[in-house]
């Protein structure tokens, strides 16, 4: 499951270095992967369904859901690797029509089969979306194997080595904080009171989830845009690249951050009822982090890419103890305020950690992002106050207007116009296809 989890990432730097580099064949990459992804996925599948029907509590009926989870498991395994593979070979378009399309279509289908079948259309809706997911990606991922190099299996054992020395840092990373999180807010939702406590960070995380969208989506390509770049050592187009990424990601983060520091508490009593105002404080903080998140997206990107897969894992193990050790102290003296302060604390440390192996191992210029960084703090301090002071809706439209306000300073106080020609460039060439045939 480890390895399923980091192994779309490293077919997509796998597959990008190979086309930029013409270093071996990409049939023999592409065989690896596919044997790669079945068994390991298979494993997976068999591993839940065992779990549901054997070892789940008694009375709860969970296995009634084996099936369909183990089905939802080999979807979701098939869409995560598949998408590492359509982002390996440029398809942009691709990888994005897709994401449109299953955005579309989850919405009405998860609540026309709720309302028809309760839990039981939940159920099925997600597994009707994630098999919709899948098809479609396999599908593109057969086309651009077809279009490239087709598929062969001569140089299985030794693509697999490489693939697998990268998949499985990768997915560790990814998968090692949960445990924690999952634990902590248990321990919370202990405490007096806990339970409402709980409830306001799940409808604060729900915001987050929704504002870290787009900047999240960016960064899936910045592997293979990134791998395209090296050459085995630091290059100045290398470097160039990353600071671009870690501008981009940057930039996009602090306008959305504003309107959820503004109209947060607004947004949440519209959606979720009065009570839930008060899960604003809490919405601000994990919006700061989110900041740091999209800084910090670039910086791991950028490790994996250059093949330090371990490090970047090391680093999130690090993370882990910094926030286990802070949760120990916070949370029995500030229940969910405490976990949100040792969360945000200890992510803060860790992406400061990579980006420190940046500036060291890439030689990033972080003198470069000072008025940003200026730009961040401002923003944040008028964007809480004025979500603080103002009343009901009324924060909504301000929280648009400062939203703006912050993109045009950003394009035009922020970047060059050096950086803004590049950013144009880098656009036009994404939608127009740069490097596709489908």
């Amino acid at each position: 499951m480890v390895c399923t989890l980091g192994m779309g990432v490293a077919a997509a730097r796998t597959i990008s270095q190979r086309r930029s580099t013409s270093e071996g064949r990409l049939g023999d990459v592409l065989g690896a992967i596919f044997a790669l992804s079945v068994g390991l996925s298979l494993l997976g599948a068999a591993a839940v369904y065992v779990a549901l029907m054997f070892f789940a509590t008694p009375g709860l009926g969970l296995g009634r859901f084996a099936l369909p989870a183990t089905l939802w498991v080999i979807c979701a395994s098939a869409d995560r690797i598949g998408s590492g593979v359509l982002l390996g070979f440029d398809r942009y378009r691709a990888f994005v029509g897709i994401s449109c399309l299953n955005a579309v279509v989850t919405v009405p289908l998860f609540v026309l089969l709720l309302r028809l079948w309760g839990f039981d259309g939940a159920v099925f809706a997600t597994v009707a979306i994630a098999l919709l997911q899948a098809t479609l990606v396999v599908s593109g991922c057969a086309r651009a194997g077809r279009a490239d190099s087709g598929i062969s299996f001569g140089r299985f054992r030794s693509e697999s080595h490489g693939l697998l020395s990268i998949a499985f840092p990768s997915g560790f990373s990814g998968w090692i904080v949960t445990p924690v999180q999952t634990i902590a807010l248990n321990v919370v939702g202990g405490q007096p009171g806990g339970t409402a406590a709980v409830g306001l960070f799940a409808a604060a995380s729900r915001f987050v989830n929704v504002a870290y969208f787009v900047p999240s989506t960016v960064a899936l390509t910045l592997v293979p845009m990134l791998a395209a770049e090296w050459v085995g050592s630091v290059s100045a187009r290398f470097r160039a690249a990353l600071e671009r990424a870690i501008g981009l990601l940057w930039m996009m983060a602090v306008p959305i951050c504003v309107v959820m520091w503004v109209a947060g508490g607004a947004m949440l009593s519209l959606l979720f009822g009065e009570p839930y105002r008060e899960a604003w404080p809490l919405l601000a903080v994990l919006m700061t982090q989110l900041v740091a998140a999209a800084i910090n997206e670039a910086n791991d990107r950028a490790l994996l890419a250059s093949g330090r897969s371990w490090l970047a894992a090391s680093n999130t193990v690090l993370y882990v103890i910094a926030f286990v050790t802070l949760l120990v102290y916070l949370v029995p003296r500030g229940g969910i305020f405490g976990y949100v302060a040792a969360y945000l604390t200890a992510f803060v440390g860790y992406a400061a950690l990579q980006g420190w192996w940046a500036h060291r191992l890439f030689g990033v210029r972080w003198r470069r992002f000072v008025p940003l960084l200026a730009l961040t703090i401002a923003a944040l301090s008028a964007s809480v106050s004025l979500g603080a002071i103002l009343p009901g809706m009324s924060a909504i439209p301000a929280a648009g207007m400062l939203a703006l306000l912050t993109l045009a300073l950003e394009w035009f106080a922020v970047l060059s116009t050096e950086e803004r020609a590049v950013l144009v460039g880098r656009i036009r060439r994404r939608l127009s296809g740069h490097r596709q045939t489908d």
